[in-house]
C-alpha cells in the first residue's frame, strides 16, 4: 500500500524521496472534481427554480465560467500556500526538505477532499432534488440560495465528513513532510494544523 499511496502509512510512503510520487497529480484531480462540481451544482440547482426569467438564466450561467477560472485560481494558489506553511514552518531551508517536496506532500493532502467527494455531491444533489425555489424574486432567490447553502454546511453528515477529511490530510502533510525534511513529526505538525484548522474555517465560511 506505502508504494502506491501515502494515505494510510504516510511516514513510509514519503520516507525516500526517490519514490515515483505523483502529488501534483493528484492535485490536478481534486482542482478537476472541484470545478467540474460547481458547474454541475449550479445547474442543478438551477433546474429547480420556477418562473426563472430566461435571459436571467443564460447571464448567470455565462458567469459561472467567470467564476470557474477565478476558483481555479485560488485553488491553485492555496496550494502553494500550503505548501509554504509547511515548508517554511518546519525548518525551510534549514532541513534536507526541499520546497518541490512541500508542494507534492501537500498535492497528497488533497486526496481525502477527492475521495469525500462523491459522498458530498450525492448528499447535495438529493438535497437539492427536495427542494423547490421561485425565481419571479431574483434577489429573495439569492438569499434563498445562501440559506440553502449554509444549511448544508452545517447538517451533521457534511459536518463530519469535513472534520474527517481535515484530520485526515493533516496527518499526510504532518508524517509526509516530517519524511521528506527530516523533522520530528511533532515539527512538521504544528504548520500541518494550521493548515488544518484554517481550511476548516474556510470551508465552513464557504
Amino acid at each position: 500500500m506505502s508504494e502506491l499511496t501515502p494515505l494510510f502509512d504516510s511516514a513510509d510512503y514519503f520516507e525516500s524521496r526517490t519514490r515515483p510520487i505523483r502529488g501534483t497529480g493528484v492535485f490536478a484531480l481534486h482542482l478537476l472534481v472541484q470545478l467540474v462540481g460547481m458547474y454541475v451544482g449550479v445547474t442543478l440547482l438551477f433546474d429547480q427554480v420556477e418562473n426563472l426569467d430566461p435571459a436571467l438564466e443564460r447571464e448567470v450561467m455565462s458567469a459561472v465560467s467567470g467564476v470557474l477560472f477565478v476558483s481555479a485560481i485560488v485553488l491553485v494558489i492555496g496550494w502553494v500556500v500550503v505548501a509554504a506553511v509547511v515548508h517554511y514552518g518546519s525548518g525551510g531551508s534549514r532541513t534536507t526538505g526541499t520546497f518541490a517536496d512541500a508542494l507534492t506532500v501537500s498535492g497528497w493532502a488533497y486526496a481525502p477532499n477527492v475521495v469525500a467527494f462523491p459522498l458530498l455531491f450525492l448528499y447535495q444533489w438529493r438535497h437539492i432534488q427536495q427542494v423547490s425555489f421561485d425565481g419571479s424574486d431574483p434577489e429573495r432567490l439569492v438569499t434563498e440560495f445562501e440559506a440553502m447553502q449554509a444549511e448544508m454546511t452545517m447538517s451533521p453528515f457534511p459536518f463530519l465528513v469535513l472534520i474527517a477529511v481535515t484530520v485526515w490530510s493533516v496527518y499526510i502533510l504532518a508524517y509526509g513532510v516530517a519524511e521528506t525534511h527530516e523533522v520530528p513529526v511533532e515539527t512538521a505538525a504544528m504548520p500541518a494544523i494550521a493548515v488544518g484548522v484554517g481550511s476548516f474555517l474556510l470551508a465552513l465560511l464557504g
